[in-house]
């Protein structure tokens, strides 16, 4: 009995997840490419991911789909090939301006920074496939802004806590780096940042 019961999970498990197929969700070409979805079916791909390309002041864009796992699912199409959808962007093969368009608004859904201990908290805003945090929180009695000059103009992100040198990082490789690094190297471009940040008047 048990025999059967083994092999039948093994079954299970091994039709989990059926062969992918790519579907075309783009109402347009972007950039002379169609977007695709890998989409799979089976036992285990019931849940919903999102994927994220743009962050604005309350909303996200991006795609909403169903699978197995939250990796890597929109894609484009070159010759036989088709290149994942954040590559494409970082390779300049499309733009985010054509892309906008095609792009699904998703409710951001920020990380609440707690006052009895320091962290770094998920503000689900996104720049280039990855995440921006705020290290605060804490009973310190600290109030900060950092500041940010983005093409002439002046910007801030401030919070309160126990804070460092910066507020605003990135997880890349494992590591928090602070933002403001991130932009002096070339890294990032800060006009993706601007949604996040408050004007600071002159």
């Amino acid at each position: 009995m048990y025999r059967y019961l083994l092999v039948l999970l093994c079954v299970l498990l091994l039709t989990s997840c059926g062969e992918p197929d790519y579907e075309i969700i783009s109402s347009d070409p972007v950039d002379g490419y169609h977007i695709y979805l890998k989409e799979r079916t089976g036992l285990f791909c019931g849940t919903y991911y999102e994927d994220v390309y743009y962050s604005g002041e309350v909303y996200n864009y991006g795609f909403r789909f169903r699978a197995c796992d939250p990796s890597m699912a929109v894609f484009i199409k070159s010759g036989d090939s088709y290149i994942y959808l954040q590559t494409a962007l970082d390779q300049g093969l499309i733009t985010m301006e054509s892309l906008l368009p095609e792009l699904q608004e998703l409710i951001r859904q920020p990380e609440e920074i707690e006052s009895d201990e320091a962290d770094y908290y998920w503000l689900d805003f996104h720049i280039g496939g990855h995440v921006v945090y705020a290290y605060a929180g804490g009973e310190c009695d600290m109030a900060t802004t950092e500041t940010f000059v983005i093409d002439g103009a002046s910007y801030g992100y401030s919070a309160t806590g126990c804070l460092k040198e910066h507020i605003l990082y990135m997880e890349i490789d494992h590591e928090y780096t602070p933002i403001a690094d991130l932009i002096d190297n070339g890294t990032i471009d800060p006009t993706y940042l601007i949604p996040l940040l408050v004007p600071i008047e002159d």
